[in-house]
């Protein structure tokens, strides 16, 4: 069979499916909105991106599982169909997975719109020298999902992360107040849960209620809207300028009055903008910190490399984290 032929079987599928998640009508598919077209175009971008890999070698990815994870619909999102991917237990494996070269690529969520920074993935960086390679930004939703048959009226308890239980409570309150809300590891693994007991329901992703052969009853149940989670994409490459980056990078400092600021001029100085600034305890050192900073631009931009060196002039500690393209958001 020719490269072609598969090729071609891939894109059609992906359209068919695009076509019924979007509930688009076949006979008007041509006449596709801005937005549609935008998410057409990236997901066969994704996909001819991905199966040009695997007909080299197959791209290893590893994500905080179990499967369905959210963590996983962002790493299907940016590696697609043609990835190998590896679920394991904490960020941390994810990130000890690529450094011993197990897996090229890891996936690990940075910070969520409602509830902040993920320190683990923060700290890790202090602990492995990996470069961020890309970022997704993943939309999140919260289905509730049970198994087929199964009506609103027969669920007597809901599985789910804690976080996830916590984002739909006033749902819940509404819609099933009477009901035990049983917190679990993850959203997958509540859907797991529903698969081996009766009158059960669980919240997570349409990944996960796919993967477990379950039928979403209601969708979208989260009770804010804007829900968005951050992910990184970890590994030993550098990516290219693109003309939208962004660049991370931490630094610590010394006690003293001005040091924050001075360091912290030289961005506005070289007209940098920045995007985030974030704090952590720095380990084994008692009562200092390392600051987390994003910044727009691709450091091979030689107003970002002279920043850099003015500031590493006011720097106890300065280490670059990566150069990276803009996520566009993942629906």
């Amino acid at each position: 069979m020719g490269i072609s032929e598969e090729f071609m079987r891939m894109v059609k599928k992906e359209i068919e499916d695009m076509i019924v998640k979007e509930g688009l009508d076949q006979a008007t598919t041509l006449n596709l909105d801005d937005s549609e077209f935008s998410n057409l175009i990236r997901i066969l971008n994704r996909e001819i991106t991905s199966f040009v890999r695997r007909k080299t070698e197959p791209v290893k990815v590893a994500f905080l599982g179990p499967e369905g994870s959210f963590s996983h619909e962002a790493s299907f999102s940016y590696f697609g169909s043609f990835a190998e991917y590896i679920p394991v237990k904490t960020n941390s494996d994810v990130f000890e997975e690529v450094d011993k070269g197990r897996v090229e690529f890891g996936v690990v969520a940075v910070e969520n719109s409602t509830s902040g920074s993920v320190s683990e993935t923060l700290d890790c960086f202090l602990q492995y020298d990996l470069i961020i390679y890309s970022e997704v930004m993943l939309t999140i939703h919260q289905n509730l999902m049970v198994k087929r048959g199964t009506k609103l009226e027969d669920v007597k308890r809901v599985y789910s992360h804690p976080v996830a239980l916590e984002q739909c409570r006033r749902w819940l309150s509404v819609n099933l107040p009477n009901v035990e809300r049983i917190p679990v590891s993850s959203t997958s693994e509540g859907a797991k849960m529903v698969t081996r007991t009766e009158d059960s329901a669980a919240i997570g992703s349409v990944m996960s209620a796919k993967l477990n052969n379950l039928e979403i009853l209601e969708e979208r149940i989260e009770d804010g809207t804007g829900n968005m989670t951050r992910f990184l994409v970890v590994g030993k490459e550098k990516h290219e300028p693109t003309g939208r980056d962004k660049t991370s990078f931490m630094f610590s400092v010394a006690h003293e009055p001005g040091s924050l600021v001075r360091v912290l001029n030289v961005l506005a100085d070289h007209h940098i903008n920045m995007t985030k600034l974030e704090s952590r305890p720095y380990p084994s050192r008692r009562w200092e910190y390392v600051f987390f900073v994003d910044v727009e631009g691709h450091i091979d931009e030689d107003r970002l490399k002279t920043a850099f060196d003015e500031m590493k002039k006011y720097c106890l500690s300065m280490k670059f984290l990566g150069s990276y393209p803009k996520s566009a958001v993942m629906r």
